[in-house]
């Protein structure tokens, strides 16, 4: 039994390093790609629950077509308290604090419902209880996550910007 174990965790990380290069070109948009060496660093992330715990940090809006014009710029303070529930996906909380503008539509607090981290990528939901949908996308290392985010209330789009975060605890 153990053999077999043994055996099923070989393909499982040899399937995984094998879709790192794959998933360099990946990356989030505006998200600079990875080096080798954040390469084995994402391998370990994938393996080793390093999402699990409380981030904080920033968003920052986009201006343009997808952003309301009163939200250009926009800087939220964010606390992301996330837990693995498997290898690869995660739950968890999201609250939102005053940066330079009240948060979007001043919902302040929200859940993580569902989240996927894979090599190169992570890509989780946030809903808020005024029936919006955030979704981010990009990249969490051990001490440090980032990538872009995007807003929207059934098809009407209220947001897009960038997030920003580290590990606080």
């Amino acid at each position: 039994m153990k053999t077999i174990k043994a055996a099923c965790l070989s393909v499982v990380l040899l399937i995984t390093g094998l879709g790192l290069a794959a998933h360099r070109a990946a990356a989030a948009p505006g998200v600079a790609a990875p080096t080798s060496g954040e390469y084995e660093n994402e391998l370990w992330l994938v393996t080793s629950h390093p999402v699990t715990g409380t981030w904080e940090g920033t968003t920052r809006a986009y201006c343009g077509a997808l952003t309301k014009p009163d939200r250009c710029n926009a800087v939220q303070k964010i606390t992301l308290d996330l837990r693995q529930t498997s290898a690869s996906s995660f739950t968890g909380t999201y609250d939102c604090a005053y940066g330079n503008m009240i948060c979007l539509q001043d919902m302040q607090h929200g859940k993580v419902i569902s989240g996927d981290v894979m090599p190169g990528r992570t890509v989780f939901r946030i809903y808020l209880p005024i029936g919006i949908t955030c979704m981010y996308n990009g990249r969490f290392l051990p001490t440090q996550g980032s990538g872009e985010y995007s807003c929207s209330s059934g098809s009407t789009y209220l947001e897009q910007g960038m997030w920003q975060v580290s590990k606080a605890r």
